[in-house]
């Protein structure tokens, strides 16, 4: 079919030629040409929304993830968390954290004195962690509360067995 076009073409060009082009049908051209270049093209909007989009999907899979840690206080309100929760568990964290401090003024070399408080402490990292899965489980929630509070519970009894050792030394050394 391309060959019987040509064909024709070349028989018929003086006749193709013989025409005349209106002295109106370029400024009837140039008419439509300056009407599609006021035609604002929203292409390349669309691809920049499209990359923004696909950018911030990757960031956030990326950083659910690699972020992997313990919340923070603050993170733990903001992700739904019962804020009176935060407040029970700072209150504990801090009073362990004193505890601990005054068994360690004891200067007694025994490092099974704190063996019961560091199992329990990798039991409530293991409870928090399932706090972030089941955020609205109340069991789970009063576990981690006893958690603390048996924690406090060890730390005072050995605090109490410490400071009757220690009554019992003074009672000796002033009897000798």
């Amino acid at each position: 079919m391309k060959d019987r076009l040509e064909e024709f073409i070349k028989e018929n060009r003086e006749g193709f030629d013989a025409e005349i082009p209106r002295s109106d049908l370029w400024s009837s051209i140039e008419s439509k040409l300056e009407k599609k270049e006021n035609h604002f093209d929203f292409s390349w909007l669309w691809k920049v929304a499209a990359l923004v989009f696909l950018a911030s999907t990757i960031a956030l899979l990326f950083k659910g993830n690699l972020v992997d840690e313990e919340p923070s206080e603050n993170e733990l309100s903001s992700n739904g968390y019962n804020s009176e929760l935060v407040e029970v568990e700072n209150y504990y964290t801090q009073l362990i954290s004193d505890k601990k401090q005054e068994i360690l003024s004891y200067d007694i070399n025994n490092p099974e004195l704190l063996n019961d408080i560091n199992g329990l402490d990798s039991m409530y990292s293991e409870l928090k962690s399932n706090l972030k899965v089941n955020q609205e489980d109340d069991r789970l929630i009063s576990a981690m509360i006893m958690n603390l509070q048996l924690r406090v519970d060890i730390l005072n009894k050995q605090l109490n067995i410490l400071k009757n050792i220690k009554e019992i030394e003074r009672n000796e050394k002033i009897n000798i």
